[in-house]
């Protein structure tokens, strides 16, 4: 990505992070708290207790039956960087491995232009309860995780998007039984069908949500209204210009 750091500089200092929450707007970090509560009580009503239970036989003697449900000791949480922020990814990826009870999580994200990870994205992983980040990207990235470094720690399952090349470097070292991973993502896709009735701030809103992960994501509105279609418009243009095509 044309950045050059030094060993020492990957790992993200703690001193860092706190300067971090100097420079992010007060409602931004109202909201990464209320999302990470949010998340929390959401992925611990899907936590499952353990199952035990004896059976006996008629002539004697007796078995056990069960399952046990054990978090993983690591887990890498990929955040995409560069071209945008995404603290909700951070959020996403984190929250459900502490809740899961896993030892330790990695966040690992390509630095900007400047050597540095955004600070919206290093408090979104504070507060979420990350462990490490590391201001590392692309399929370097997941080969670290993958194999670990002197730097980076191996960790035991990747999550998290990327682009082209972080997706196939996550399936062709899942595939060669190296690493587990979750689901690939691709170029986002969005339709959404709406008449007058739509708020067309929301309908915005929500193609972007989508248009932002990929130049070549595709958001489509279908409407029957032209006034729907023409306030959407404005707001597209005024909020992501670059986004209509």
């Amino acid at each position: 990505d044309g950045i050059s750091l030094k060993k020492e500089e990957i790992l993200v200092k703690r001193e860092k992070i706190k300067g971090a929450y100097k420079r992010v707007d007060p409602e931004v970090l109202r909201a990464l708290e209320r999302m990470q509560k949010q998340l929390e009580d959401f992925h611990i009503r899907q936590k499952r207790d353990n199952l035990i239970f004896y059976k006996s036989f008629p002539n004697g003697g007796e078995y056990r039956v069960g399952q046990k449900f054990v978090p993983l000791e690591s887990v890498g949480v990929y955040v995409p960087g560069g071209k945008g922020k995404y603290p909700s990814t951070v959020m996403m990826g984190i929250v459900p491995a502490k809740v899961a009870g896993v030892k330790k999580v990695i966040l690992v994200s390509p630095p900007s232009q400047n050597g540095e990870i955004p600070d919206v994205v290093m408090v979104a992983a504070d507060i979420a309860g990350a462990n490490y980040l590391f201001k590392v990207g692309g399929i370097q990235a997941i080969a670290a995780l993958a194999y670990g470094t002197q730097t980076i720690p191996r960790v035991d399952l990747i999550v998290g998007p990327g682009n082209i090349y972080v997706t196939a470097a996550k399936a062709y070292l899942s595939s060669m039984g190296k690493i587990a991973t979750d689901c690939p993502a691709g170029p986002s896709e969005i339709l959404i069908i709406a008449d007058k009735s739509a708020n067309s701030e929301y309908v915005g809103q929500d193609l972007l949500s989508q248009a932002e992960h990929d130049e070549n994501a595709c958001a489509v509105l279908v409407t029957s209204s032209e006034e729907l279609a023409r306030n959407v418009y404005l707001y597209l243009k005024e909020k992501c210009p670059g986004s209509l095509r």
